[in-house]
C-alpha cells in the first residue's frame, strides 16, 4: 500500500489521502503529501451521422469506442517518491565501489575528517581517489592532481598532490594551496547503502478519500492501476516527482470509471 497527502486542507474537493495497494504483496509505502491527483478517461468517440430529409449529413450522436483512463500524481521528490518514479524499490546493499564526492576550496592544507553520521565518515586511508581542477590558462583543460601515500605526503615536495586520509580527511600540496581553486573529485568508499534494485511494483488497488468544505467524504476507488513506463518525471531542479498509471480494467465490468461513493454528512471528517 502506498499512502499519500495525509494533510487535511479544505476545498471544493481536495485529497485528504490516497493510498495504493499493491496487488502483489499488499505492503504499505508512506508517500509525501501530493500536490496534484489527476484522472483524465482519454476516451476515443466516433460519430453516429444520419441524414436529413433534405440530404444533409448531422452528427446524431457520439459513441465511445475506446478508453484509456489515467491517474497522475505529482509529489515532492523524495526518496520514497523516487523509487515510484524509477518503478523500483529500495534494496539494502554493501557497495565496495562507492564514490564520495567532493568538492571543496583548500585555503589550507588540510581539508578536516568527516565525523560519525556525515557523508565520507568510513573512507578508509589511502582510499583510491581522483581530483582535479579547471585550467585556468586552458578553459578546455583539467588540472589532474597526483595522489600520494597520506603516511609520507608532505606538501612542499610534489606539486598538484594529495593524500587521502580516514574518514575523507584530504591533504593538499602547497602550490595548490596557493591558487586555491575549486578543487572536485570523488573517493572510492565501502559503504552500506540502499539502491534501486530490481524488484520492480506491479499493479496497485488506489483509494482516494476526497474532503469537501463541509468535512464530507466522497470515496474513489481504482481496483487497478499500473505505472507507465513513459509518464514519470524525475526533477531535480524544480523538487517535484510526477509519474502516471494507466486505469486497467479485465473486461468484466462495463465501466472504465473509479467507483465513486459519498458519506455525506453522516460520516465527516474527524478534527
Amino acid at each position: 500500500m502506498v499512502a499519500i497527502n495525509q494533510n487535511v486542507v479544505k476545498g471544493t474537493g481536495v485529497t485528504k489521502l490516497t493510498s495504493l495497494n499493491p496487488l502483489s504483496n499488499g505492503n504499505i509505502i508512506i508517500l509525501p503529501n501530493a500536490t496534484a491527483l489527476t484522472f483524465n478517461p482519454n476516451i476515443t468517440l466516433s460519430e453516429v451521422r444520419v441524414n436529413t430529409p433534405t440530404g444533409v449529413s448531422v452528427k446524431a450522436r457520439d459513441i465511445e469506442t475506446a478508453a484509456n483512463p489515467e491517474l497522475t500524481l505529482t509529489l515532492p521528490l523524495t526518496p520514497i517518491a523516487m523509487q515510484m518514479v524509477f518503478n523500483s524499490e529500495w534494496e539494502s546493499v554493501v557497495d565496495a565501489d562507492f564514490d564520495v564526492t567532493q568538492s571543496f576550496l583548500p585555503t589550507t592544507n588540510t581539508i578536516s575528517a568527516k565525523a560519525s553520521g556525515f557523508y565520507g565518515y568510513g573512507v578508509a586511508e589511502d582510499a583510491t581517489a581522483t581530483f582535479g581542477y579547471a585550467d585556468p590558462t586552458d578553459p578546455t583543460a583539467s588540472v589532474q592532481l597526483t595522489q600520494v601515500t597520506y603516511a609520507t605526503f608532505n606538501p612542499a615536495v610534489t606539486n598538484n598532490s594529495f593524500a587521502v586520509g580516514a574518514n575523507a580527511e584530504i591533504k593538499i600540496s602547497d602550490n595548490i594551496v596557493a591558487k586555491a581553486p575549486l578543487i572536485t573529485g570523488s573517493i572510492t568508499n565501502t559503504a552500506t547503502i540502499r539502491q534501486l534494485g530490481e524488484n520492480t511494483f506491479d499493479t496497485f488497488k488506489v483509494d482516494a478519500v476526497l474532503l469537501f468544505v463541509d468535512n464530507s467524504i466522497a470515496i474513489v476507488t481504482f481496483p487497478a492501476v499500473q505505472i507507465k513506463a513513459d509518464a514519470r518525471v524525475f526533477d531535480p531542479s524544480t523538487g517535484v516527482a510526477e509519474f502516471t498509471m494507466s486505469v486497467l480494467n479485465d473486461g468484466s465490468t462495463c465501466t472504465y470509471n473509479p467507483t465513486v461513493k459519498y458519506l455525506t454528512q453522516d460520516q465527516i471528517m474527524a478534527c
